[in-house]
C-alpha cells in the first residue's frame, strides 16, 4: 500500500541520515542490555536465530556467541554496512545480514527456531503483521520475542511529548516541571537532560 511504501522511505532516510550516531548510541550497543534479551531468549546452543530489524547488529551478534546461526534483516542498507563491518572486525562466521523488508521476510515458513525484535516495533507502520511474519518464519515450538519502549499507561502521559523535534527541549523542560509524561526529565551538572525510559520484553512460545 502506498502509505506503508512512504513509512518505509522515511523510515530508510532517517536510518540512513543516523546510521553512525544510532550505531554508537549506549542504549542499543550495551552489552549487558542485549544479553539480558539473550538470557530472556535462552536458545539452545543449535538454534537458528532471525533478528528483525537488526540495525548495527549488536543482538544478532549478541545471539551469534550463543546459537548455531543467526541472520539479521533489516530495511536499511547503511546500519548493515556498520553491521557486516563490525562481523568481520570480531571474526564471526556464524552470523549474515541483510537488505529485506519485515513485513515480507523471505523465508519460509518455520526456518527459524527463534525470532527476536528490539526496539524496533514502535517503528513499524503495521506492528501485527510484522508479529504475524516474525511467527510464520519460526518453527513449531520456537521462541518469538519482542523488546521494546513501553509508554506510561495513562493516555495523557502516553501521548507526551509530541512528535516535532523542535519542541522536544521545551516539552522536556515542560515535563521536568509538571512531570507530565511519567519519564522523570533531569538535568546533570553539565547542563544536559537524561530522562528514564521502560522497556519491556516479551517472549512468546509458538505452539503449532
Amino acid at each position: 500500500m502506498p502509505h506503508v511504501q512512504d513509512h518505509n522511505q522515511v523510515v530508510r532516510e532517517e536510518f540512513t541520515r543516523q546510521a553512525v550516531a544510532y550505531a554508537a548510541n549506549p542504549s542499543i550497543a550495551d552489552p549487558e542490555r542485549i544479553a539480558r534479551l539473550v538470557q530472556a531468549v535462552s536458545p539452545s546452543a543449535d538454534a537458528r536465530v532471525l533478528e528483525v530489524a537488526t540495525g548495527p547488529g549488536y543482538v544478532a551478534m549478541g545471539f551469534a556467541a550463543v546459537a548455531r546461526e543467526v541472520v539479521g534483516i533489516d530495511l536499511t542498507e547503511a546500519p548493515l554496512a556498520i553491521a557486516e563491518q563490525r562481523r568481520q572486525e570480531q571474526g564471526l562466521h556464524n552470523v549474515r545480514f541483510q537488505l529485506a523488508d519485515a513485513a515480507r521476510l523471505p523465508f519460509a515458513d518455520g526456518e527459524f527456531d527463534v525470532v527476536v525484535c528490539r526496539l524496533a516495533f514502535h517503528h513499524f507502520a503495521q506492528p501485527p503483521g510484522m508479529l504475524s511474519e516474525m511467527v510464520r518464519v519460526c518453527a513449531p515450538h520456537g521462541t518469538v520475542a519482542v523488546e521494546d519502549i513501553v509508554v506510561s499507561e495513562h493516555p495523557a502521559r502516553g501521548a507526551y511529548p509530541a512528535e516535532r523535534a523542535v519542541e522536544v527541549r521545551r516539552l522536556i523542560e515542560q515535563d521536568a516541571r509538571e512531570d507530565l509524561s511519567g519519564t522523570r526529565p533531569f538535568q546533570t551538572d553539565e547542563g544536559q537532560w537524561c530522562f528514564t525510559q521502560h522497556t519491556a520484553i516479551v517472549v512468546g512460545r509458538k505452539l503449532n
